[in-house]
């Protein structure tokens, strides 16, 4: 468990479920998306018992309105 990089993937996640038109693959980055916010939780429940809360990414980190740079079968690729 890595604070930066779950709070990365959870704002590429939520990038990518804005962009994705192939179910199968929007189904993955949901579940990732999930995964992500449970080990974030996990990681601030822990760093709050003992020390300050790194920042992390946020949204202000990422363009949700970016156009894709990526077809879909390099999407799932970088999910993997």
């Amino acid at each position: 468990m890595n604070h930066t990089r779950e709070t990365k993937a959870d704002c590429i996640s939520n990038y990518f479920l804005k962009t994705l038109k192939d179910d199968d693959i929007l189904k993955l980055y949901k579940t990732a998306l999930h995964y992500s916010q449970n080990q974030i939780k996990v990681l601030r429940d822990l760093f709050q018992k003992e020390f300050p809360v790194p920042q992390g990414f946020t949204g202000k980190d990422f363009n949700l309105k970016a156009q894709p740079l990526f077809h879909r079968s390099l999407q799932f690729v970088l999910f993997i």
